[in-house]
């Protein structure tokens, strides 16, 4: 097909020569605008094999008047819970015949970042955006679904203008609380981030801490003011665990609380012996290794009805935005120690 420093295309002509059928032909069995025989599908498919011919997926698209290339924009994926989503979310676009395409901004860049990287999505022509990610301000989404089919994934919406996948964050928190308050735990610190790198992390601070005060819990909120400050976070939950003002440290997701759990086995603390932890998704297997007590989220459920969500508004079954909550579970682990 090519040679050595230069590089030759198949065109659908040549397929069409190779099978013995016109580039018509040839055309609708990729398209799959029209039937072929099976002969024909069959002679087609070994000379596409043996010229090693690429279909142009814009052609094609263009053809079936439609995109079946999907746009994710996703948070860092070192985070197990963004890399366990964006692997669901790619199994469901295969099992619904569409193609997935992610951008990942740089954590340190904010919205700036984000929205860029919405730009370049758009500029590959998808049919459809799924956005997964912490800081992107709901007008800019709302904004952005104006011109193309979009889901909201694993956030709440505050605007009904926005088709949303997420959790009920207000009852999955209520659980942990509760789950707290029956293990005796009254003097409590909250780790989150701040609203400008994590909206759902701020916002579940929020609601660990109303939840707590409203039970009549002391509480200490410990914000995590930058993506490079965890450890400062760190090292202050310490200082309240060794001066006693805290029994519980309760973090907005896992990754934070197991940081936390290294950082105080490495100090000399023993968890819950010294300090009980809580975490937030439940989503890879060291949660489960490292017995924390968390809240699963169900990410599979939710890559399911995201992708089915986006499709049908693709297809035009679809014309107002959806909203669908999920609940999660508790997993009640063996960091919290009972005091009563």
């Amino acid at each position: 097909m090519g040679s050595v420093g230069k590089e030759t295309y198949v065109t659908l002509g040549e397929v069409a020569k190779e099978a013995n059928v016109s580039a018509a032909t040839v055309s609708r069995f990729l398209n799959k605008t029209a039937h072929v025989s099976e002969d024909t599908a069959r002679r087609i498919t070994r000379a596409i094999e043996r010229l090693g011919y690429i279909p142009n997926q814009k052609a094609q698209d263009l053809a079936r008047g439609h995109s079946n290339l999907i746009g994710l924009l996703l948070r860092d994926p070192r985070n197990p819970y963004y890399g366990f989503l964006h692997a669901f979310l790619q199994e469901e676009c295969i099992d619904n015949d569409l193609k997935l395409i992610s951008a990942i901004p740089g954590t340190m860049q904010g919205s700036r970042a984000e929205y860029s990287g919405i730009e370049t999505l758009l500029g590959l022509r998808v049919g459809g955006l799924l956005i997964a990610t912490g800081v992107l301000s709901e007008d800019t989404i709302v904004d952005i679904s104006k011109h193309i089919p979009t889901v909201l994934v694993g956030r709440p919406r505050f605007n009904s203008a926005i088709a949303t996948v997420s959790y009920d964050e207000s009852k999955n928190i209520r659980a942990l609380v509760e789950f707290a308050l029956r293990q005796g735990h009254r003097k409590v610190a909250v780790i989150y981030r701040d609203k400008e790198f994590s909206f759902i992390e701020s916002l579940r601070g929020e609601l660990f801490s109303k939840e707590l005060l409203r039970n009549g819990v002391s509480i200490i909120p410990v914000k995590i003011e930058s993506f490079e400050s965890l450890q400062e976070a760190n090292i202050e939950v310490l200082r309240l665990v060794a001066e006693r003002k805290i029994t519980l440290a309760m973090f907005s997701n896992d990754a934070q609380a197991l940081s936390f759990m290294k950082f105080a086995l490495e100090n000399g603390l023993h968890i819950p012996e010294d300090v009980s932890v809580t975490g937030y998704d439940a989503t890879h297997d060291s949660v489960f290794v490292a017995g924390l007590t968390s809240l699963k989220l169900p990410l599979k459920e939710a890559a399911k009805h995201s992708v089915r969500m986006l499709r049908e508004m693709m297809e035009g079954q679809q014309t107002t935005p959806d909203q669908i909550v999920l609940e999660g579970e508790l997993l009640k682990g063996r960091t919290v120690k009972p005091l009563l």
